[in-house]
C-alpha cells in the first residue's frame, strides 16, 4: 500500500486526496471486485456499453470518470493484491489501525 497507493489514497487510506476514501470503498465490495478494479481498472469486462461513448471522447480511450491506472503489470501489486484487499478489509472492519501492520 505505502509505495503504489498512498500516493493517491493518502497514508491511512482515508484522506482526501486524488483518489477516493479506500476504507469506506472496501466495505462494500468483495474480494473479486476489489482484485479487478485495481488490477484491470480498463479492462473490457468493466466497461459497460454506456461508458463506450465516453471512453472513446477520452485522449486515452480509457474511461474519463476515473484517473487510475490498471496495475497488472505490476507485479508488486498483482502478487500482493489479496494481501492488499486483507490490509483494507482489516482497516475497514476497525480491525488494524492506519500505517504498516505488524507481522
Amino acid at each position: 500500500y505505502e509505495s503504489r497507493c498512498s500516493r493517491c489514497h493518502g497514508p491511512s487510506a482515508t484522506l482526501p486526496t486524488a483518489g477516493p476514501d479506500l476504507v469506506r470503498r472496501v466495505a462494500s465490495m468483495g474480494a473479486v471486485a476489489f482484485a479487478g478494479r485495481v488490477l484491470d481498472r480498463y479492462g473490457p469486462a468493466l466497461v459497460r456499453p454506456a461508458d463506450d461513448a465516453a471512453a472513446a471522447g477520452s485522449p486515452s480511450g480509457q474511461d474519463p470518470r476515473s484517473t487510475m491506472q490498471a496495475w497488472r503489470s505490476d507485479p508488486q501489486v498483482a502478487m500482493h493484491i489479496a494481501d492488499l484487499y486483507a490490509y483494507l478489509s482489516a482497516r475497514s472492519a476497525g480491525l488494524v489501525g492506519p500505517g504498516r501492520p505488524s507481522p
